[in-house]
């Protein structure tokens, strides 16, 4: 989820992020009329609260479940996290650290200064032409 860009659909709905766009339940606002700051809170609470399901697990503060899962009933959002993802977190995370520690192991300068140097996502903003 962009919590500072949200997505605007054609017809001017906002949704906080494009996997939602034309699911309604999941509009948080019209550019016409402003945001429905109520349910923005509503969701990114939601969003951020890990599910039960994920408590006991120990990548559940690294995991991609947050914000792409949720679902909507009954006018609320709840976790919806599949097995199929949660199968592909498990393993795809420890291939990540393994190369991530090789990439640190060899001082890589473009690994180095994406993921420790603070002013990475300015830089790279000023880099893409964005600022």
């Amino acid at each position: 989820m962009n919590k500072g860009q949200p997505s605007i659909a054609p017809d001017g709905t906002i949704y906080p992020m494009s996997k939602y766009i034309d699911q309604t339940d999941f509009s948080i606002g019209n550019v016409f009329s402003g945001f429905d700051n109520l349910k923005q809170e509503r969701f990114e609470k939601s969003a951020n609260t890990t599910p039960d399901t994920c408590k006991d697990c120990a990548l559940n503060l690294r995991c991609n479940y947050m914000y792409s899962n949720l679902g909507f009933k009954n006018g609320e959002f709840y976790p919806n996290v599949s097995a199929i993802q949660c199968a592909h977190e498990q393993l795809v995370t420890p291939i990540a650290d393994s190369l991530a520690e090789k990439l640190y192991k060899k001082r890589n300068p473009l690994f180095i200064h994406k993921h420790y140097n603070e002013f990475y996502p300015i830089i790279s903003k000023a880099e893409d032409g964005e600022l």
